[in-house]
């Protein structure tokens, strides 16, 4: 638990050092946009071909690890990228006489043609004995093909073959054969790998197992010397004739380039903390990475890279809003294309149903993010008129939400769903078909958002919408109420008697599958930040944020939340519980736990959905990485401790850490809100004084006011137009929430003149 106000006065610098990295990692090497999805482990074996026959049986088609040629295993192995921008991943692993670095780089040639390559370098420790025997030892992991130089002898290409059809071989390689030019002439992208300069030979599979083993044709090496090499994979378009160690060093620096140039990755935020500005760029990065291409050659942000390559609803809202805040609205709007895609003749929409069967995994919900998620789009946007020609869709989706609400009407007098929603599927460590609150929380944020629409793009229906919303709201307060006075612990499932988390109406359950008091409340997180569907005051809500102050000691994020109940967390929960924090007052939480998420990403700056608790050493991992709804996640902690918004306005440093007050180094942050487009700066003299330079455009879509929490001490600050100056305050002491005006798509009526 934490008791110190990040917002008050100087403090010690919170620190990023990846404390409760996962042990199993998988990291992104492609670029934006690209099909090829290779991850690296964090050994440094590249995995291609994710396939998965339920949420737990994972594994690739194809697997190429890489070690030295030696029995002993390695001491330590460390991973990292070449920087926040270059997803370059440089795998070190210490063994007791040498040490082999890696660098894995995926390439996009200027034909299209796509490869990996993986740069190599062995050095032998200088208290290693004399002629020692190196190289790089690969094993490729391919259920039904043998991996293989084409002919019995040295040679700088291995392709794949049938099990049983390998080359004739003879008792003995002669490593000192000439290398045969015909050999490249089996050279097919997806089945062929190639070394240089030094060339392969057959050898056993390391542990022996059903794989291909190789190896680079053997040196001696002295203490202190190194031998270097690459390893290229042709996976797309015809196999350039051109591969050698000249190309691979040309590919390995074009990336580097791309990387650099990339204009996303060009931060509309900066912070004074180098280590957390290096997580934003990385996470832009990451979500890049994610994406995929449609039919019609637009990108199409997706989770992750693997088990979540596609797109669902929730995930949606947030990533849609935070390409928003990149500046990637041609992105952002192709997305709620897709969106428009999947609404049905009934006027639902429903994304998980091409995942997960509608009748027994429902996911009602999905209507109400839908709404939201438009309503979003519009109020970041300011266009009436897209969202005037999409009003007949959220029309029709009110009238299915209704339909929803009359089933449940109908519900036994008894049953612990009547009045609210049916039963659904909750997801987010909730499974199955069952009484849960999830649909009535996600409905009520689409619906108050339908409400705040009217009233600018279809007055008419205001007061119609008004209605419906006000009428759920009456019933969940019902729920609610119950809830209180019958001492029901576990929010969300709201039949008491549910024990387990993926069976619905069984009342036992062991500790890996017993619902928890904070089982499935990443939705009613989301109800209170962005929804304010309840007051901060209201009993349960105090009840919540008593209990993520109770489960959030261990690894400073609220354990036991999702899929994996016992002695586990789910890493980005930590926004979805931080901005709980931040709408009730609390911005010191926000900031413990945005830098706890950093600590639960690897050293290559990417998440896993869900693991263990790092001390338990349990074998417990759930969902893909890198997961991107985190590296959005990541990206909106960090926006709206700066720039609050809330339905009735913006508040802006509402969460500023102490910390990131440094002289010299300024916090800056431009951003479109609700209420206009918002270009603040912070640049401090001292730790206590400074100025604060806010900018007002036109944009978003509503009116609201416009206040500033300054941080203690004493600030000079200026609000303008751009045009003209509106106010400047010379010298005010901080520590209060100044009011600045009423902010109408980026309109200023200021409270006080200049």
């Amino acid at each position: 638990m934490s008791n110190v106000d990040h917002t008050q006065g100087p403090s010690r610098p919170p620190s990023i050092d990846f404390r409760f990295a996962p042990d199993r990692r998988w990291t992104s090497i492609c670029r934006p946009d690209d099909a090829e999805k290779t991850v690296v482990r964090e050994d440094g074996a590249l995995m291609y071909g994710f396939r998965s026959d339920s949420t737990v049986d994972w594994s690739f088609e194809r697997v190429v690890a890489f070690r030295p040629t030696t029995t002993h295993g390695p001491i330590e192995v460390s991973q990292h990228t070449e920087d926040a921008r270059t997803p370059i991943v440089v795998t070190v692993a210490r063994y007791p006489h040498l040490t082999l670095t890696m660098r894995a780089v995926g390439h996009l040639d200027a034909r299209g043609r796509r490869s990996d390559l993986v740069a190599w370098e062995l050095v032998v420790h200088d208290d290693a004995p004399e002629g020692l025997l190196v190289g790089l030892h690969l094993d490729v992991h391919e259920e039904g093909r043998r991996w293989a130089p084409p002919r019995w002898g040295p040679a700088e290409i291995a392709v794949s073959f049938p099990a049983d059809a390998l080359p004739d071989s003879d008792m003995f390689v002669d490593d000192e054969l000439d290398l045969v030019a015909e050999d490249r002439e089996d050279a097919r992208p997806g089945a062929c790998l190639f070394s240089f300069p030094t060339p392969l030979v057959r050898w056993h599979a390391t542990g022996f197992l059903p794989a291909s083993g190789l190896r680079t044709v053997p040196n001696t090496a002295s203490p202190g010397e190194r031998i270097a090499g690459v390893v290229v994979l042709p996976l797309t378009g015809e196999v350039d004739p051109a591969i050698d160690a000249d190309w691979a060093e040309a590919a390995i620096e074009t990336e580097r380039r791309t990387w650099a140039e990339l204009p996303a990755l060009d931060l509309p935020v900066h912070v004074p903390d180098p280590d957390l500005q290096a997580m934003l760029i990385s996470c832009a990065r990451n979500l890049l990475q994610a994406r995929d291409l449609d039919e019609h050659g637009r990108p199409l942000f997706q989770i992750g890279p693997t088990m979540y390559r596609s797109v669902f609803m929730v995930d949606g809202y947030f990533l849609i809003e935070t390409a928003r805040y990149l500046g990637l609205d041609a992105d952002a709007d192709h997305a709620l294309e897709v969106l428009l895609d999947k609404v049905r003749p009934d006027g639902s929409v429903n994304f998980m149903a091409d995942q997960l069967s509608d009748d027994v995994y429902p996911h009602h919900k999905e209507t109400g993010i839908a709404i939201a998620t438009l309503v979003r789009s519009w109020e970041l946007t300011g266009d009436d008129d897209a969202l005037a020609g999409r009003w007949p869709t959220v029309r029709r989706a009110v009238e299915h939400i209704e339909r929803l609400r009359a089933q449940a009407h109908d519900l036994p007098d008894d049953h612990p769903a009547h009045g609210l929603m049916p039963p659904a599927y909750t997801d987010g460590g909730l499974s199955g078909k069952r009484a849960e609150l999830s649909t009535t929380l996600w409905t009520l944020i689409g619906l108050q958002a339908a409400v705040r629409a009217a009233t600018v793009v279809a007055p008419g229906d205001h007061d119609e919408l008004a209605r419906v919303t006000d009428e759920l709201r009456t019933d969940l307060h019902r729920v609610l109420d119950r809830q209180q006075a019958d001492g029901h612990a576990a929010i969300m499932a709201l039949d008491p008697t549910d024990a387990h988390h993926t069976v619905p109406g069984r009342t036992t359950a062991s500790p890996p599958h017993a619902i928890n008091p904070g089982t499935g409340t990443w939705a009613f997180a989301q109800a209170l930040h962005p929804g304010e569907v309840l007051a901060t005051d209201h009993p349960t809500v105090t009840d919540f944020l008593e209990l993520l102050d109770r489960i959030d000691d261990e690894q400073g994020i609220p354990a036991a939340t999702g899929w994996l109940p016992y002695r586990a967390l789910w890493t980005y929960y930590a926004s979805f519980a931080g901005h709980a924090w931040l709408h009730a007052g609390r911005p010191d939480k926000m900031v413990d736990y945005l830098y706890a998420l950093a600590n639960h990403a690897a050293p290559t700056r990417v998440w896993r959905e869900e693991q263990a608790l790092s001390h338990t050493g349990d074998d417990q991992v759930f969902g893909d990485m890198p997961h991107n709804w985190a590296s959005a996640e990541f990206l909106r902690m960090v926006r709206d401790l700066l720039v609050l918004e809330r339905h009735a306005g913006v508040e802006l440093l509402a969460g500023l850490p102490a910390s990131w007050i440094v002289p010299g180094d300024p916090v800056r942050i431009a951003t479109p809100t609700a209420f206009g487009h918002l270009d603040v700066e912070v640049a401090p003299d001292t730790p206590t004084s400074g100025s604060i330079r806010i900018e007002v455009a036109p944009g978003g879509a509503r009116e609201g006011e416009l206040a500033v929490r300054l941080p203690e001490g004493t600030w000079s600050l200026t609000v303008s137009d751009g045009a003209q100056v509106l106010f400047e305050e010379p010298a005010r002491t901080g520590g209060e929430l100044l009011a600045l005006g009423t902010l109408i798509r980026g309109v200023l009526s200021p409270a006080r003149q200049a």
